[in-house]
């Protein structure tokens, strides 16, 4: 409003979202789509993550898989296996900014 106010008596502003961007996590690596996807929900998994990534390639190696996560010294092995198994734990929730990586 301040900066049409030299051109126009009295102006009227609004403004309209047309998109909210969340937090992303980045797959990368052997996986078919590799990129940056949001988090819209909460509770999203690291095998939710790589199935947005449309699932591993055929060159990806089940059992380095790793998770890179600020603040956090070195990087956090994710168990493949145990986790499509329903190993309790193994298939934990993913944080904004975290980076999964499929060697």
């Amino acid at each position: 409003t301040e900066r049409l106010s030299k051109y126009i008596e009295n102006p009227e502003v609004s403004v309209v979202v047309r998109e909210i961007h969340s937090p992303q996590v980045s797959v990368s690596g052997n996986v078919r789509m590799p990129g940056y996807f949001e988090l819209k929900t909460p509770d999203v998994t690291v095998l939710d993550m790589i199935a947005k990534a449309q699932g591993l390639n055929e060159f990806a190696d089940k059992g380095n898989i790793k998770i890179v996560r600020r603040g956090q010294n070195g990087a956090i092995e994710f168990k493949y296996n145990d986790a499509v198994n329903g190993r309790n734990g193994a298939n934990f929730i993913v944080q904004p900014g975290d980076v999964i990586v499929v060697n």
